[in-house]
């Protein structure tokens, strides 16, 4: 197959019968498809460079030359780009942009603990960030994929898209999805997890793709530099950050202590004789002092407060014995 035919399919403007006869080509083998889909990116990234600055034209040309080859997979790709130039030194100047490739221009969001936000990536997808996290793509993504890294915790509802995988770089690992909902968290620099709310995922470390973990809905894997992931339980309000919710059913106060503290970001400590008392409650919307006055009511215990945590204790014993566990 030409190259100059695949350009002007690209740029869809081909007659229909060489249209159908490119598209068998791509159809043909998987070499063909990989072929095509390097030169489609190689083509779609010129367009991002088109307002480079003037370059010496034989050194472009030079460095051109020696980057392509390790792009598009047959060296005949040069002459496409000849071809694509023109003759005319500005063409090089533009391909040349293309292979500092990927060095393309990236919107960067980044959030303090007091904020969280809702962005739209280029291609529809959305993405609610938590607070304190930040997330990097390009302006526009490639014509085979779609790439984020992600800094802290976010939820995604991916675009469904099957000739380009969305995928996010979280650390040393991977998530690559089709189309789904999930949520990346970043425990700590060494530690990830990924939750699917909807659809399907992959996840694999950044070097073996072919060693890729399947994650369904309600699926939590942790991810763990230097042991093997595991799955675990994410309970009901894993998502508690992006839903403004937190529910217990039958719930130790220890455990909703800790979840409380999680989610305003606050140090709680309880006294052990009340650790076992069970709540059920549902709080939507709440502020700390709120939740805190819900859980006092309840319990009739004592909430006080210092620079550094907040105190729950023993006031007096539970009206009603059934809270107790």
């Amino acid at each position: 197959m030409q190259d100059e035919k695949l350009i002007k399919y690209i740029q869809q403007q081909i007659d229909s019968a060489d249209k159908q006869s490119v598209e068998q080509w791509i159809m043909q083998s998987s070499d063909n498809e990989a072929y095509y889909h390097n030169l489609r990116d190689v083509w779609v990234a010129s367009l991002y460079a088109q307002e480079s600055a003037a370059f010496d034209a034989d050194n472009a040309w030079d460095i051109f030359n020696q980057r392509i080859r390790a792009k598009v997979r047959r060296s005949k790709a040069l002459h496409t780009f000849r071809w694509l130039a023109g003759g005319v030194a500005a063409a090089a100047v533009i391909l040349f942009g293309v292979f500092t490739l990927l060095e393309k221009p990236v919107e960067t969001k980044s959030h303090s603990y007091s904020d969280s936000d809702f962005i739209t990536l280029p291609d529809g997808s959305s993405v609610y960030l938590n607070q304190a996290s930040s997330i990097r793509y390009p302006e526009d993504f490639l014509a085979s994929t779609r790439e984020i890294t992600i800094f802290g915790e976010a939820f995604f509802e991916v675009t469904p898209d099957e000739s380009r995988p969305f995928i996010v770089k979280a650390g040393d690992y991977r998530v690559k999805v089709l189309g789904t909902r999930f949520n990346v968290k970043e425990v700590r620099s060494d530690v990830h997890e990924v939750y699917v709310k909807e659809g399907k995922v992959a996840v694999y470390a950044a070097d073996s793709e072919e060693n890729a973990t399947i994650l369904l809905p309600g699926d939590l894997l942790r991810l763990h530099s230097g042991t093997e992931a595991q799955l675990k339980v994410a309970g009901r309000n894993y998502l508690s950050w992006k839903t403004n919710e937190l529910i217990f059913e039958n719930t130790s106060l220890d455990k909703v202590v800790r979840q409380v503290a999680d989610f305003y970001d606050v140090k709680i400590r309880t006294e052990k004789s009340i650790a076992d008392y069970r709540l059920t409650a549902r709080f939507k919307d709440k502020t700390l002092e709120e939740t805190l006055e819900v859980i006092k009511t309840i319990f009739d215990v004592e909430v006080r407060k210092n620079d550094e945590f907040i105190f729950l204790s023993a006031n007096s014993p539970p009206k009603d014995e059934t809270k107790k566990k």
